[in-house]
């Protein structure tokens, strides 16, 4: 008898054992789940068939390219690492940046804080979510991050329109097809303030069909000085005309109000796009933008008109992404270099291709 309960007590203390091995197991999984590390790297080479003995794309006002600017060179673009920690009501973003592009993706930031490209607390109740931090902008089609893009080159719309925003917002998904948001900033691009004045933003996202969405966008505030207010209405959208085929629009136009006397300067930009999947790894894209500063408030002073056309294809199980493209870019003056003696020209075309791996 005592053999029999000898027995059952180390058979009782062996499942009870297990158990607590596989609750700690799980424990882990559950952890492991919540955390996660992740990222990229790109690389890219392009030539610039004005070839221009200074090797710059970027052209005389400095923004005619952004983050694609160099001729007939092979170099670095971002290399990224982003950490985010998930459970059903958190989430925390640390997103982290270097390479040649951080100066103009960050240029807001200083010092060390020039790393980062986002960092925020996310706090959701139930349909309501707030975060508070700093966190890429709602205004634009396109992305920072070079894999989530079907174009390598950025659209003149994207280079002269927020990248990221500090402050805090709260958003509100009323249902599946329709969801508000409002926050308060310190206007763009920067952690620290140009002055004590806030920059209010809000957008409204509605879903009117499936595979069809619309994004309404805007900020505005006074961030150009005493009594001078900047604000920037933003549509974009995206429809999904079949399974392989989407387009997409930009359209965009902002204004500053200087002084009691308002005067009024604007800029403004329109952007469609068109992305086919050839086939499941290799998707076509074009772009055909316009942009307009001609009172040069984006300190661009000119009208331009981009066509791009760019190839994606997928590797190693969507790891490594390869991007070709073609790029045509005029202006309604001579602001782009061309040759050994660096003259200036209102026209370039560059061939360019990038390599993308994610982790």
């Amino acid at each position: 008898m005592k053999r029999i309960l000898l027995s059952l007590a180390v058979f009782c203390l062996s499942l009870y054992a297990n158990a607590q091995a596989v609750d700690s197991t799980a424990t882990d999984d559950e952890q492991i789940q919540k955390m996660s590390i992740h990222g990229y790297v790109d690389t890219y080479y392009s030539y610039n068939l004005n070839n221009p003995a200074n090797q710059d794309s970027y052209g005389s006002t400095g923004a005619g390219r952004v983050f694609y600017g160099r001729h007939n060179e092979m170099t670095i673009g971002l290399v990224q690492t982003k950490a985010e920690y998930t459970t059903d009501d958190i989430h925390i973003v640390t997103d982290l940046t270097v390479g040649p592009s951080v100066k103009y993706v960050n240029f807001g930031n200083t010092g060390t804080s020039l790393l980062i490209k986002q960092a925020y607390i996310e706090k959701r109740f139930n349909k309501l979510s707030l975060t508070v931090g700093q966190f890429g902008t709602h205004i634009g089609y396109e992305l920072i991050d070079a894999p989530e893009n079907l174009h390598y080159s950025l659209s003149y719309s994207f280079n002269n329109n927020p990248f990221y925003h500090t402050g805090i917002k709260a958003e509100y998904h009323f249902c599946d097809y329709f969801g508000l948001m409002v926050g308060v900033v310190n206007g763009w691009d920067g952690i620290t303030d140009n002055n004590q004045a806030k920059s209010i933003i809000s957008q409204a996202y509605i879903v009117p069909a499936d595979g069809f969405e619309i994004y309404l966008n805007w900020i505005g505030g006074n961030e150009e000085g005493t009594d001078a207010y900047r604000h920037l209405f933003d549509l974009t959208s995206s429809y999904d005309v079949t399974d392989r085929l989407s387009l997409g629009l930009n359209a965009s136009m902002g204004f500053n109000r200087i002084g009691q006397d308002s005067i009024n300067t604007n800029w403004g930009g329109a952007v469609l796009y068109a992305g086919y999947e050839l086939t499941d790894n290799f998707t076509l894209g074009i772009r055909a933008e316009v942009f307009d500063d001609t009172q040069g408030t984006r300190n661009l002073g000119a009208y331009y008109e981009g066509l791009t056309l760019t190839g994606s294809l997928t590797m190693a199980n969507g790891i490594i992404t390869i991007k070709p493209e073609i790029r045509l870019d005029q202006a309604s003056k001579d602001i782009y270099f061309i040759g050994e003696n660096n003259k200036l020209t209102n026209s370039q075309s560059t061939i360019g291709l990038s390599v993308i791996g994610k982790f």
